[in-house]
């Protein structure tokens, strides 16, 4: 029975081919925006799941409350430390720091080779017991990161500085931070984390890239520094929270700038873009919503088409009463025609789907893949869609085809309405077209929020640049400044922290003038040289630029941060002022066009 439902509908739909066309290529359309959305979708709920009793790890993150709160995933130092020393409510804890754009040398058979590592982590040992970091090999993970001038390194780095993954004993060296030993090699690391450093050396190696993180200092904190911790069974959260904030009393008494300390649960933080995840949940969701409301909108689409042409189909359905068919019997038949024509769908929705991942991943900034045979989420979403299209797409037309009268059909009797085509007086078909522009509109309106849309102000024209480095000052920087001069359409080069539009890792509490205290409220820093107002077209409302300086002795701040201290720009001409890491400075200048103001880069 059933391998003869599907040799006629195979026959009804090659017969029919333009409308098969249509509707194969209209639900292929909605089935390949759900198969793209469905995997971003998968692939960031899964962030970070496979750590083992993910639900007793936490991150401790900060409020800092000034003029208004504002939250940071990262903490002072000694913090992670002092929770560990002073409490009992974690079973293990790790600190962690992290530094981008190092400069790695290897030296083989007298020849060295240099590499530009993105991000390199300094970790306490308990790292890697908290979160499932597997090893190439069987290594004691309880015995790594923990002798000075060790790393561990995935298979990837290893491949790449050494040309091979047996690098256990090899040395590299870290800028001017010394040499390091590789003790370990993990497995690469999974799309679906937010750890993505390749390069792991002790904690215990914090002051050779950066003393004052290394310092005991609770005066201020960085991105660069976070604390982790897997609490023991049955701890309660307010407890914890509530006993940590005696830190803030104890080690910050006379500050405006009030920290106060909480836990933020290893589930939240993809999600949570206050503390800078990078899919919110609710971005998520509505995602997953047009995802739904797409094919919807396509099965409705085909519904219609199907039902408009029931009435060319009369003769056939009354014949097939005549000769004993029955109402349920016609209905699987045109069930059938639906699978069929769905079937074919999804295999052009897989392709299409393919085809559109690398530009889905570029604007998505993600490492999606359409593996069917590995991905098992992928596996089973594929045959439930078709399942699910067939069965909405194809049982409304099903029931009107089945429910004609056989003497009436025969006489080509059966009117639009009565066969279900669209009738703009009837409630239902109304409904239809309401629901379809109610999509449609909703559809057109939606802003994602991320990558997808900018404001117009936040653009650099395509013929400037902007080069990122982490110094200013040194010959290679220079070499890059001069060098990019030379690339044809290069109109001009800054060498700076970032765009102004970006976000901005650098915050600081501002102690202005001869005051005793920070004022109450935080700046977003910028670190550039002299061509940054000239390459971001940013206007100066009172003094002048910065002059090219070795020394840091000169800054601008905008038209906000003169507000923030009840003043005009004139009147902050000159006059001193520091952050939190006490930078001396002198000879303030003002700008404006956008809310965050920048240093020089520290030469």
């Amino acid at each position: 029975m059933i391998q003869n439902y599907l040799v006629v509908a195979l026959r009804n739909i090659t017969r029919h081919s333009s409308y098969t066309i249509i509707n194969v290529l209209g639900l292929a359309l909605g089935m390949t925006c759900a198969l793209l959305i469905f995997s971003l979708v998968s692939h960031h709920v899964s962030y970070d799941n496979y750590h083992p009793e993910l639900d007793r790890v936490y991150r401790i993150v900060t409020e800092e409350h000034r003029d208004q709160v504002s939250y940071t995933s990262s903490v002072p130092n000694p913090l992670g430390k002092a929770i560990r020393d002073d409490y009992t409510f974690t079973e293990k804890s790790a600190r962690v720091a992290t530094f981008g754009d190092q400069l790695v040398y290897v030296t083989e058979n007298g020849a060295v080779t240099k590499f530009s590592e993105p991000n390199i982590a300094l970790a306490e040992p308990d790292f890697f017991e908290i979160f499932k970091i597997e090893m190439l090999h069987d290594e004691d993970v309880n015995k790594l990161l923990v002798d000075p001038n060790t790393a561990i390194i995935t298979e990837n780095v290893a491949k790449k500085y050494f040309g091979t993954a047996d690098a256990i004993n090899k040395v590299f060296k870290i800028g001017t931070n010394g040499e390091y030993r590789v003790v370990g090699i993990m497995k690469n690391i999974p799309d679906n984390t937010d750890f993505r450093s390749e390069v792991y050396l002790p904690y215990s190696s914090l002051k050779a890239f950066n003393g004052w993180m290394a310092s005991d200092t609770w005066s201020g904190i960085t991105s660069s520094m976070q604390a982790y911790v897997r609490l023991k069974p049955g701890v309660d959260i307010n407890e914890m929270e509530t006993a940590i904030f005696g830190y803030v009393k104890k080690f910050r008494p006379q500050s405006k700038n009030v920290h106060h300390y909480k836990m933020q649960p290893m589930t939240d933080v993809h999600f949570n873009a206050e503390y800078g995840g990078s899919m919110s949940m609710q971005t998520i969701t509505a995602l997953a919503t047009i995802g739904f409301f797409l094919i919807i909108t396509a099965c409705v689409n085909f519904v219609n088409l199907a039902t408009a042409r029931a009435s060319s189909r009369s003769r056939e359905i009354g014949v097939r009463k005549v000769l004993g068919g029955i109402r349920s019997q016609i209905l699987w038949q045109f069930m059938a025609e639906t699978f069929l024509i769905t079937l074919g769908s999804t295999v052009i929705a897989i392709a299409v789907a393919s085809a559109l991942l690398p530009i889905f991943n570029e604007q998505f900034d993600s490492r999606l893949t359409l593996d069917l045979l590995k991905d098992w989420k992928l596996l089973a979403f594929l045959p439930s869609l078709l399942l699910f299209v067939t069965f909405v797409a194809g049982f409304y037309p099903g029931v009107v085809l089945s429910g004609f009268q056989a003497a009436q059909a025969l006489k080509g009797k059966v009117s639009q309405v009565k066969s279900g085509g669209m009738n703009f007086t009837s409630r239902t078909d109304r409904h239809t077209v309401l629901h379809r522009t109610s999509v449609s509109d909703c559809l057109d309106r939606c802003r994602l929020p991320g990558s997808l849309f900018y404001n117009g102000e936040s653009w650099v024209h395509p013929r400037r640049c902007c080069y990122d480095t982490r110094w200013v000052a040194g010959p290679e920087n220079e070499n890059i400044k001069g060098g990019a001069r030379t690339i044809p359409g290069v109109e001009m080069v800054s060498l700076c922290f970032d765009a102004p539009s970006s976000v901005a890792s650098w915050s600081t509490a501002p102690r202005f003038g001869n005051h005793d205290e920070d004022e109450n409220f935080s700046i977003l820093c910028r670190i550039a040289d002299e061509n940054y107002l000239s390459l971001f077209n940013i206007e100066l409302v009172a003094g002048r630029n910065v002059t090219p300086s070795d020394t840091l002795r000169e800054f601008l701040v905008n038209e906000k941060f003169v507000d923030a201290l009840g003043m005009k720009p004139e009147e902050v001409i000159g006059t001193e002022a520091a952050g939190e890491q006490q930078l001396d400075t002198t000879d303030r200048r003002c700008c404006k066009r956008f809310s965050r103001c920048f240093f020089p880069r520290k030469h």
